[in-house]
């Protein structure tokens, strides 16, 4: 139930399974509150059969089981997962501290954010819409990005806010740009790194 190493994982299991029993990946999805709760949401990978005879173990203390696939989906699910939370919190901070700063009001930013890209997010906006299918016309240039990120880095500089995550953003923008496409739409950065990324 833990997040941990993948490929300590798939050895374990592969010692466990050749001894005839099962060993399947079941991390949490939710925090404290939702185990307290009796809601907590399991990832499972293994076998349909396997999460068959383990579901009535975990439905009492869960609102849902998730089948992710194979063996060690489940926590390649998890571990993405937190990636993306977790880069998302970041990037988060710097922007509130930035507008704090800067001051402006957070609760009108909040708000506000909800109405664009950068509160309603790129998975159900901008992805979708763009990437997914392949069009990679510029709605929004990774040229104009950058840019932009450069102008939050000088607000960040005068006001004395690190601004990791934009800084590390330039670099992904600028990885577009040798690829000749920093004049196309900023989701085709995920084009981009899915070309570069070596698959097993």
């Amino acid at each position: 139930m833990n997040t941990g190493s993948l490929s300590d994982f798939m050895q374990l299991h592969a010692d466990i399974t050749a001894q005839e029993m099962s060993f399947i990946d079941s991390p949490i999805a939710r925090g404290p509150e939702y185990a307290v709760a009796r809601q907590n949401l399991f990832l499972v990978g293994g076998e349909k059969s396997e999460l068959n005879r383990i579901y009535p173990i975990l439905a009492p203390i869960c609102e849902e089981v998730v089948h992710c696939g194979e063996a060690g989906s489940a926590l390649k699910t998890k571990i993405i997962n937190n990636y993306l939370a977790s880069v998302s919190v970041v990037a988060n901070a710097e922007a509130l501290a930035l507008a704090s700063a800067v001051g402006l009001d957070r609760d009108f930013l909040r708000n506000l954010w909800k109405r664009t890209v950068a509160g309603r997010g790129s998975l159900e906006t901008i992805f979708p819409n763009k990437a997914f299918i392949g069009d990679f016309t510029p709605g929004f240039s990774a040229r104009l990005a950058r840019k932009d990120l450069y102008l939050a880095q000088e607000l960040g500089q005068k006001f004395g806010v690190p601004l990791s995550t934009g800084a590390a953003a330039i670099e992904m923008f600028t990885l577009q740009q040798t690829q000749g496409r920093i004049d196309d739409d900023w989701s085709a950065l995920l084009d981009i790194l899915q070309d570069m990324s070596t698959k097993s």
